[in-house]
């Protein structure tokens, strides 16, 4: 069940391209529509999927804008590296991803087998069950993309010379 005392956004226009989304100090629930805008004002390019889901590319590698839980209050920016690395690496590909996770906040980085190879994935999920502003929501989105290249591009830089053909 949605949260009644936030305000919806469908009432209003998500802004152009370029166009800053609105300047209101209130947070309001999360949509699609707003994250989507708020990629938008970024010039970040995205698709939407059959399932609804938001996705983009990142220097090649997919991140997925993610609305989880049970009244869809959960952000969550998924992204898997392009890069599949050789699963004979499985232990220092666990350490260097548990090290970045040790040492750093965000995001979370996590390691599964892929059509015989290890993917690399990358998770920043944040909790909007009290609304989130405009500007709250851009800066969300920006860092989650931001850390994913990041991540990507530490783990191609360890194990670049690893990768499968």
């Amino acid at each position: 069940m949605s949260d009644p005392t936030l305000p919806d956004h469908e009432d209003a226009v998500p802004p152009a391209a370029g166009q800053a989304p609105s300047s209101g100090a209130i947070p309001r629930r999360v949509t699609r529509d707003r994250v989507g805008a708020c990629l938008t004002f970024n010039d970040y390019r995205f698709t939407i999927d059959n399932d609804g889901d938001l996705s983009s590319l990142l220097d090649g590698n997919p991140l997925w804008f993610l609305l989880m839980g049970a009244t869809k209050e959960i952000l969550q920016v998924r992204g898997r590296s392009s890069a599949p690395i050789a699963s004979t690496n499985r232990i220092a590909v666990l350490r260097t991803a548990n090290d970045w996770n040790r040492d750093r906040i965000w995001p979370k980085v996590y390691v599964r087998d892929a059509d015989g190879a290890l993917g690399i994935f990358t998770e920043l999920s944040v909790d909007l069950t009290g609304g989130v502003t405009d500007a709250q929501l851009i800066q969300h989105l920006s860092c989650a993309i931001a850390t994913a290249g990041l991540a990507f591009k530490a783990i191609s830089e360890a194990f670049g010379h690893l990768e499968e053909s």
